[in-house]
């Protein structure tokens, strides 16, 4: 992909299970312009996770590969399920806890809820137990996206279905404000027809210079998304900035890095040093599209 240069035409999304997700992965799917990794987490109870996943994943697995996804650009998706049958109300808490704590990591989530099918291990657990059968008249009482009480089957054996429906009143909250996320889909296609509009007047600009530092947050600069020929731009990151004390150029490209740094006057004033000439300085307003 990388060699025919595929991934600067299209992206891609994914999923994975947090145990087989480490730094060198990630730093692949973003060089290879992965979109969305997806992960089973499932519960963030090390009994509940136990009981669901078969392999090595522990809850510490969870915290560490948003971290990588936010490191590496990469958006993050989780999927969950509560109700399991050894589940508690403090298990139940710790998945609800991890999700509310780490909304910002991750781009949406899914929540499900426990059932069993035909064939699967829960199925002959509860198959023996009379609860569900081979001929059963309504196959709707199986449903995991959304929970009906006195319809769905429940399969908790811990708590009651009056204590589960409390606990699930703060599932559907979060679920409401994972549904306002779209909107950061539609600010990204608005981003995307910034850059449309943006880029190519910028790179007109730039390409009459002779030295040109790009400064970017972004491990890829925009002007190489954008195929631009770069042999005149010098492209870094917005804190090595102060590796560049002894230099100077002739233009400065400022892609979006003052909303990433902490101090932005202080940064202004390093940048100002390495210039006699232009500085260009881009800023993006999501909310306003404004630019």
């Amino acid at each position: 992909i990388e060699a025919k240069g595929l991934q600067k035409k299209v992206s891609f999304n994914c999923m994975t299970r947090a145990n087989n997700f480490d730094e060198e992965i990630a730093d692949l799917m973003q060089r290879m312009n992965m979109e969305l990794v997806g992960f089973g987490f499932e519960s963030n109870s090390p009994k509940v996770l136990k009981f669901l996943k078969i392999g090595h994943v522990e809850v510490t697995d969870h915290d560490r590969v948003l971290d990588l996804c936010e490191k590496y650009e990469l958006n993050a998706s989780g999927y969950f399920i509560i109700a399991s049958p050894t589940e508690s109300l403090a298990d139940l808490a710790e998945t609800y806890w991890f999700m509310r704590l780490n909304m910002s990591k991750m781009l949406n989530f899914a929540l499900f809820y426990m059932t069993a099918y035909p064939g699967n291990a829960l199925w002959h657990r509860f198959l023996n137990r009379g609860l569900v059968s081979n001929d059963m008249p309504d196959w709707s009482v199986l449903n995991f996206e959304v929970y009906r009480p006195g319809r769905n089957l429940f399969l908790n054996e811990v708590y009651t279905e009056e204590e589960f429906l409390q606990a699930d009143k703060y599932f559907l909250e979060l679920r409401e404000l994972n549904f306002l996320r779209d909107k950061v889909e539609r600010q990204k296609q608005q981003f995307y027809e910034y850059q449309q509009k943006v880029y190519p007047a910028i790179y007109e600009r730039l390409k009459s210079y002779a030295n040109v530092l790009e400064i970017t947050p972004y491990r890829h600069g925009m002007l190489e998304r954008h195929q631009y020929n770069q042999s005149n731009v010098l492209q870094i990151l917005p804190e090595h900035i102060e590796n560049l004390a002894d230099q100077s150029f002739d233009c400065i490209f400022i892609n979006h890095a003052l909303e990433k740094v902490r101090n932005p006057d202080a940064f202004i004033q390093q940048v100002a040093r390495l210039t006699k000439g232009e500085v260009i300085c881009l800023f993006y307003n999501s909310f306003t599209f404004q630019f």
